[in-house]
């Protein structure tokens, strides 16, 4: 499958979705005007990626920060990922916040309530 890579900029985060070295990165900043312009491509390649995943699926996302609409398009994919159990697969996905930020860690909460695999709170 085709790695998935976008450099991010002020508010848009760095992907990479790389299936054959089992990466699968959100980095920085998430507060696009139009969330599902950045999301809408990210879930079409989980989409392709589910008809054949890895046996585990760790996706290792780190925001400095995130809004709303950008949390209702990784609720999308967070429950896209649900196949992936369905199919006999591991998913976990490691949310990082910085200590002192109290709402990203609270987004990862809600996330957490969603799925049925685990979300990994990290506080960097």
């Amino acid at each position: 499958m085709e790695i998935y890579k976008v450099s991010g900029n002020e508010s848009t985060p760095d992907i990479c979705l790389d299936q054959n070295r089992g990466i699968f990165i959100f980095n920085g900043r998430s507060l696009p005007e139009n969330a599902s312009s950045i999301y809408l491509p990210v879930i079409t390649w989980f989409d392709e990626y589910i008809k054949n995943p890895n046996d585990e699926t760790l996706l290792d996302i780190r925001f400095d920060y995130i809004n709303s609409s950008s949390i209702k398009q990784l609720a999308k994919l967070f429950v896209l990922l649900e196949n992936i159990i369905t199919k006999g697969g591991k998913v976990q996905v490691r949310w990082h916040f910085a200590a002192e930020d109290p709402d990203t860690k609270a987004y990862g909460e809600h996330l957490s309530k969603l799925v049925s695999y685990p979300i990994v709170l990290v506080s960097d």
